[in-house]
């Protein structure tokens, strides 16, 4: 809340407490994590059933990273098809080329 009577609410208010928010100097990173579930090994979940909490989300809705999410399943998915491997059960060399992959497409995926 800006005060005691007036909630935050907007982007015009966002950005007010945080200027950055359309050109982000640090922007909010998430690991690969969020996209999977260990109930099915074989699905990724981009978007707002990402398992994210809520104060990440508090930061993550306005910037451009719940695109990015999409992009990176969609790269992990691919990845997994011609590998023949499961979402769910990648080693960090998996990730390492999955990054690698969304780099190669202009991700920017260090701070």
């Amino acid at each position: 809340r800006e005060s005691d009577t007036k909630y935050i609410w907007g982007i015009e208010q966002y950005q007010s407490m945080r200027p950055s928010a359309k050109n982000p100097v640090n922007p909010v990173y998430v690991p690969y994590k969020v996209l999977t579930t260990k109930y099915v090994a074989n699905l990724l979940i981009p978007g707002y059933a990402a398992s994210i909490c809520s104060y990440a989300w508090g930061e993550m809705r306005i910037f451009s990273n719940l695109s990015s999410l999409g992009d990176a399943a969609g790269i992990a998915a691919a990845y997994c098809i011609n590998k023949g491997k499961l979402p769910y059960n990648l080693a960090q060399s998996d990730i390492s080329a999955i990054q690698t992959t969304l780099k190669s497409v202009g991700a920017r995926l260090d701070k």
